[in-house]
């Protein structure tokens, strides 16, 4: 039986034809207008697909001094203009209070059920996006933090090779600046340590009158 009801409930929300006429309303309205002039005006807008200004129309109808029924089919009219705004909770709301002055009437029960599916839907939906946003904000700060790691770690490898750079250049310099010696220079002073050492041994030998070996092997 339910799912009759919204099978039916779906044809009925997508069917401009609905809008309720109500040729029996002839009083005036608060502004001088005639409540019946007021009504045609919203049920002709609705067909022009200008749902906004007919919901307009409908939501200041609602506030003249209307008969019960007369005011529960302007509000299943309200509720069909919302629904095809898409403002599913708004229409539920409207098709309820229709229900409140007309329990009876089939089509705002079905067109009420369908309301509270699409509100259902529609709060499903934007569930799902909010966690698809949240997935994707997630990803985006970790990609972020991979790369700031990545940054890290070439400046680290950077300050690193800088360092050691450095150094290099410190260990040219102090080579640099220690001085040269030539190989006849060093020969010279091999030769002058080696007649030293062999003075040396001279002034030992004569001073204990041993002999020993002057000679020095290098």
């Amino acid at each position: 039986m339910k799912n009759h009801w919204y099978a039916r409930a779906i044809r009925n929300i997508r069917t401009e034809n609905l809008i309720r006429q109500n040729q029996a309303i002839v009083k005036p309205s608060k502004n001088g207008n005639s409540v019946e002039g007021l009504y045609n005006l919203g049920n002709a807008l609705y067909k022009q697909n200008k749902f906004d200004e007919a919901a307009g129309v409908y939501q200041n109808l609602n506030n003249e001094k209307l008969s019960t029924d007369a005011k529960a089919k302007s509000l299943y009219n309200l509720g069909n203009t919302l629904m095809k705004s898409e403002k599913y909770q708004e229409g539920a709301n409207a098709y309820k209070e229709a229900l409140k002055l007309s329990p009876n009437d089939k089509d705002a029960l079905y067109n009420y059920s369908y309301a509270l599916a699409k509100l259902k839907q529609q709060q499903q939906q934007q569930n799902k996006i909010r966690i698809i946003k949240k997935d994707q904000k997630n990803q985006q700060k970790k990609q972020q933090d991979k790369q700031q790691q990545k940054q890290d770690q070439q400046k680290q490898q950077q300050d690193q090779q800088k360092e050691q750079d450095q150094q290099k250049q410190d260990q040219k310099k102090e080579q640099a600046q220690q001085p040269k010696i030539s190989k006849e220079d060093a020969e010279r002073m091999l030769e002058a340590l080696k007649n030293d050492e062999m003075n040396l041994q001279k002034k030992l030998a004569k001073k204990e009158g041993t002999r020993v070996n002057i000679e020095k092997q290098w």
